[in-house]
């Protein structure tokens, strides 16, 4: 799992399992993310971990961890 919001961050996002770029991230990095999270001033980083890796660690969703 990445997470990434500028340019710089789009090799990052297209190399990993799970790319999720911030929504207030520049339009390139959007468009090769597997999913658009919050934006910076919602804590969009935090979100996503939370959302993406430690809610599916918790048993809440095996069959996402299974796909990755």
């Amino acid at each position: 799992m990445a997470i990434g919001d500028g340019e710089n961050d789009v090799e990052m996002l297209e190399l990993a399992s799970l790319g999720i770029a911030l929504s207030n991230g520049s339009e390139k990095t959007k468009s090769v993310a597997n999913v658009i999270g919050l934006s910076n001033d919602e804590d969009g980083a935090a979100d996503a971990i939370y959302r993406y890796a430690f809610w599916a660690t918790e048993g809440h969703n095996k069959h996402f961890i299974q796909i990755l």
